[in-house]
């Protein structure tokens, strides 16, 4: 490495080092002044809440950038790569619904658009009449195939700063939390 190398990664790693000391001080004024009008605060979960928030916005801005791109919001993107990866590449619209956290009726525009945009086609359902299988279509599946190597990529790309081991803890991390918001989720339907 030279010395031009090793000097841009000094000033690669002081200018993020500033950057999170500004936002850590934003945040930590933020949960403070919670704290001011609730001191039984717990300061810890306010300051996670935040800042999954924020990242979660953040992960949401590129990947609508990247969808919108190419033509698609990232709900039509990401409902195609669901019936994608699905055995037979078929759904019922509640399973679409309900792996998507979003509302029927949310489900229902969302493939009325993909459906008039040729990517899906709805078919009857062999063992329900009242109900379609929302399929796949060889337009949907080519569009994802010429666009899944990308989107992975960007998916590398977004979490490249942390190391193999920060991911490996974070994923952990994130499952458990998942699993223990999941199981609240269920207990406040009950």
């Amino acid at each position: 490495m030279t010395q031009m190398d090793r000097a841009g990664k000094s000033e690669q790693g002081q200018l993020y080092t500033e950057r999170a000391n500004k936002l850590q001080a934003k945040i930590h004024g933020i949960v403070e002044s919670y704290g001011v009008a609730r001191p039984e605060l717990h300061k810890p979960s306010t300051e996670i809440s935040i800042l999954i928030a924020r990242v979660y916005n953040l992960v949401k801005t590129l990947f609508n950038g990247y969808t919108t791109e190419r033509g698609l919001t990232h709900a039509k993107f990401t409902t195609l790569l669901l019936l994608f990866r699905t055995p037979g590449n078929k759904l019922r619209m509640y399973e679409i619904s309900a792996e998507n956290h979003v509302t029927r009726t949310n489900i229902t525009k969302l493939v009325d658009g993909l459906e008039n945009e040729g990517f899906v086609a709805r078919l009857k359902d062999p063992t329900d009449r009242r109900s379609a299988l929302i399929h796949l279509t060889h337009k949907g599946k080519e569009f994802v195939q010429t666009h899944l190597h990308e989107y992975l990529e960007l998916q590398r790309w977004m979490f490249n700063e942390l190391t193999p081991s920060e991911q490996e803890t974070l994923i952990a991390i994130l499952y458990k939390l998942l699993i223990s918001l999941s199981n609240k989720a269920e207990e406040t339907r009950e």
